[in-house]
C-alpha cells in the first residue's frame, strides 16, 4: 500500500509500505494492505512502518489518517523522521506533547 504523510508545508513521506502501526485517540492499531477502509484521529506519537528496505519511524503531531483502497494518507501539523525509535519518542514528547 502507499503511505503519504503530509504537513501544511511539505510531504514528510511518500512510499510503498507493507504495514504500519500508529496511535489513535482510542489506542494503538496496525494496518495491513487488505485492511478495510478506515478513518481515525491520531494523537501525538510515533508512526512505525515496514517497507521493502526495513522499518521506518515518523514522529507525528496530532492529525488524521485515512485509508482508502491501497492508499493511506496522514495529514498532520508536524512530522519528523528518525532512524532511532527511542530518540524519536523523546523528540515527540519534547516537541509535540508539551
Amino acid at each position: 500500500m502507499r503511505l503519504k504523510v503530509v504537513t501544511p508545508t511539505r510531504t514528510a513521506f511518500d512510499g510503498k509500505v507493507n504495514k504500519l502501526v500508529a496511535e489513535a485517540v482510542n489506542g494503538a492499531f496496525g494496518l495491513l494492505e487488505n485492511h478495510i477502509d478506515f478513518v481515525t484521529q491520531l494523537r501525538p506519537g510515533v508512526l512505525i512502518y515496514e517497507s521493502a528496505s526495513g522499518e521506518g519511524f515518523l514522529g507525528l503531531d496530532s492529525g488524521t489518517l485515512i485509508k482508502r483502497g491501497d492508499e493511506v494518507t496522514v495529514s498532520t501539523h508536524s512530522a519528523i523522521a528518525g532512524p532511532d525509535l527511542a530518540a524519536l519518542k523523546g523528540r515527540v514528547q519534547a516537541e509535540f506533547l508539551e
